[in-house]
């Protein structure tokens, strides 16, 4: 993008009608917004004004005589090396309003990771625990106290089974290139290439699930070949199809998020999922489900307008916050005292200057022949593909492995209801049991989900910084305060208040009985997988995806699905119902032990700065494209530029 603006823009001449009282020899550069007077020898531009080339250095067809060789060599050999100052300047000073809309990385010390761990983490588990943890735990409770609540209960187990197996766990696992691009622009110091980011995320991630969402129209047979009763299946099938307008909400949504996190405004997103998960959602499913018994329907209405409530709670706080330009990425303005005359000066009076198109606005001082004059600009930044091979490649790179991932690690933890199912002599009530516990472990993994993002966060960005060591120290760090806190948090207050909980789950006696027998298993489940994610959280952006996904793989699929389905689905161990459902729900904590241990170990003995090298340049991947452009531009000839 860069080398085409220096072997073009530069010089896209185009005839513009004259000021009153300038001269009728004046020609455009630099685009139709370029600035227009004729420069005198000496003379200073005045800002605000266009600038022209003198008609003696003008030929027919707006091309440059032979005599501009000078210009032609600065154009293609100085300016073309020199790319990095300009494009510095260009994508650096004009786009200091998004640098300076997002936080910087500070160095690593104690005290900073401590401080940016709890001032990121603890906003976005809140965050997380509202939109994601407690509204569908409060929607499964207000299905307990229907009259049907033993069929309901099941419908959703299936209909969210179905609907995270073949759709959500793909959306959330394209959604890590954007967690793993934009913290990286940020610690690199590139801002201003996170609304590209944004919008390329969006546009992939949306080809990607296309067939996830025709998917959510066939799960009905798809179900039944499961052995899931028909009038279960019939229910869950219809939330399925209904889904499919909420998971097109939430693929705006979560990019959306991911740029106002990652640009430091995490209690943003608290505020967001305070409104419309505690109070929202909460409330909409207390009418849709409690009151008017809408049943699976009523489950997706309520996610759908949930979706769209936020969205619109986003885009209130983009405008409070003005945060459009990392959305948007054009119309940016320059704070006052930006400079750009230095820009000007360096080409001479009597040279066109090399400006990208833009709006340059008077400072003091700025008259003809005066000193270069501080001003504010809005220059637009050069223009960049928004999709191109090489980057659609590293969304391949980064999205891919994640959703293969998910299928390693999510994809089993949701099998465990089918394990459940295929349970000799189990009940509907132990059935309803075991979804109320997916429905728990999930509102548990939401609150660890913030910690997680926060520590991914900020060791990606010491790695983008240039900071080996500090990533490194950072990592056992995080890792460290991260278990501690899941252990405080989480996994004891769920020993100590397990029975009240499960009272409160349903109203039907044989459901909390099953419950009682289950419940403890999400304490070691909960503190296994923040060892586990933490581990490999960042095995993908460093370039290992291979690696995470074959010894995720060989986790669970070598080592807990075959112990589940020879202890639970055979009577080789025991005849007991309680004991087998206790082997379904435990087949990720078993999974999950042995793969935090192989990943801490591998993290143990990481280059980390051939890793930090890595996340650096995917932070500056245009600027290594003009660089290979700009080397080839001077070895080029000149004459059909001239």
């Amino acid at each position: 993008d860069r080398a085409d603006n220096g072997a073009r823009g530069y010089f896209n001449l185009g005839w513009s009608r004259p000021a009153a009282g300038r001269t009728p020899h004046t020609r455009a550069v630099g685009g139709p917004v370029a600035m227009e007077q004729r420069l005198l020898p000496g003379a200073e531009p005045v800002a605000g004004t266009r600038i022209a080339i003198p008609s003696e250095r003008r030929t027919a067809g707006g091309t440059l005589p032979a005599d501009a060789d000078t210009l032609v060599d600065e154009a293609r050999g100085t300016v073309a090396a020199d790319a990095g100052a300009w494009d510095d300047e260009a994508r650096g000073t004009v786009a200091a309003d998004a640098d300076a809309l997002v936080d910087k990385a500070p160095p690593f010390s104690i005290w900073n990771e401590v401080r940016f761990f709890l001032g990121r983490g603890l906003p976005l588990c809140l965050s997380a625990l509202l939109e994601w943890g407690a509204p569908p735990l409060v929607a499964m409770f207000f299905a307990g106290a229907t009259p049907d609540s033993e069929e309901l209960q099941a419908a959703l187990g299936y209909g969210r089974l179905f609907h995270n197996c073949t759709l959500l766990l793909v959306l959330i696992g394209a959604g890590s290139y954007c967690w793993s691009v934009v913290p990286g622009c940020i610690g690199a110091g590139r801002p201003d290439r996170i609304p590209t980011y944004f919008r390329r995320g969006v546009l992939l991630t949306l080809g990607l699930i296309t067939p996830s969402l025709l998917l959510q129209f066939v799960a009905e047979p798809l179900m039944l070949a499961l052995s899931v009763p028909p009038d279960v299946a019939a229910a869950a099938a219809r939330y399925c199809r209904l889904m499919t307008l909420t998971a097109l909400l939430l693929l705006i949504e979560m990019h959306v998020e991911i740029v106002f996190v990652s640009s430091g405004y995490a209690r943003c997103a608290t505020f967001n999922s305070l409104l419309t998960g505690l109070c929202a959602d909460v409330g909409l499913s207390y009418i849709f489900i409690y009151r008017l018994n809408l049943g699976v329907v009523g489950c997706a209405l309520v996610s759908t307008s949930v979706r769209a409530a936020r969205l619109g709670l986003w885009a209130l706080l983009t405008c409070y916050f003005r945060l459009w330009p990392l959305f948007l990425g054009t119309g940016s303005r320059l704070p006052a005292g930006a400079r750009v005359a230095p820009l000007l000066a360096d080409h001479g009076a009597d040279a066109p200057i090399p400006a990208r198109g833009g709006r340059v606005e008077a400072g003091p001082g700025g008259a003809t022949g005066a000193a270069a004059p501080e001003c504010s600009a809005a220059l637009p930044p050069p223009h960049e593909r928004l999709l191109s091979w090489r980057e659609t490649r590293e969304f391949g790179a980064l999205a891919l492995p994640s959703v293969m991932v998910n299928l390693s690690g999510w994809l089993i933890f949701e099998l465990q209801m089918i394990a459940l199912t295929n349970v000799r002599g189990i009940s509907k009530a132990d059935l309803a049991a075991g979804a109320i516990w997916i429905q728990a472990e999930q509102a548990l993994s939401a609150a660890q989900n913030g910690w997680i993002q926060a520590f991914s966060m900020r060791v990606l960005m010491l790695l983008a910084a240039g900071d080996p060591s500090g990533a490194r120290r950072s990592f056992a760090l995080l890792v460290l305060l991260a278990a501690l806190l899941v252990a405080l948090t989480i996994s004891l207050p769920i020993i100590l208040l397990a029975r009240p909980v499960c009272r409160i789950a349903s109203n039907d006696a044989a459901v909390v009985s099953s419950l009682n027998r289950i419940v403890w298993v999400l304490s070691p489940q909960a503190q296994s997988r923040i060892l586990a994610i933490t581990a490999t959280a960042l095995l993908i952006p460093m370039g290992r995806a291979k690696l995470q996904v074959g010894a995720t793989s060989a986790c669970f699929y070598l080592i807990a699905v075959p112990l589940t389905i020879l202890l639970a689905l055979t009577d080789v161990a025991s005849h007991n119902v309680a004991f087998k459902m206790v082997v379904c729900v435990a087949t990720t904590t078993v999974a999950q032990l042995p793969l935090a241990l192989f990943a801490l170990g591998y993290m143990a003995h990481l280059d980390w700065q051939a890793v930090s090298r890595v996340i650096g340049s995917r932070a500056n991947t245009d600027r290594l494209n003009s660089a290979a452009h700009g080397t080839l531009a001077q070895q080029l000839g000149t004459t059909d530029d001239r």
